[in-house]
């Protein structure tokens, strides 16, 4: 089990629907990737930096937009 998996937790409401929790602080969210991302940034302190320039980002899809945007990269 990986780092930001270990910080997860699935439980079911009332109406047995699903929902993702971060077992450090209680955020929760429907989608399991909400949780994820929240954990990479707010208890991780993950960092993803762009291999064309020196942009640090804390999260994935913003280092991917900036790749998109700033050096064409699909």
């Amino acid at each position: 089990m990986d780092l930001i998996e270990a910080k997860l937790e699935e439980r079911r409401d009332e109406e047995g629907r699903k929902k993702w929790f971060c077992v450090e602080c209680g955020f929760w969210r429907a989608s399991k990737w909400d949780v994820k991302r929240h954990v990479e940034q707010k208890h991780l302190g993950l960092t993803v930096q762009c291999t064309y320039c020196p942009a640090v980002y804390t999260r994935r899809d913003k280092l991917k937009a900036h790749l998109k945007n700033v050096h064409s990269v699909q």
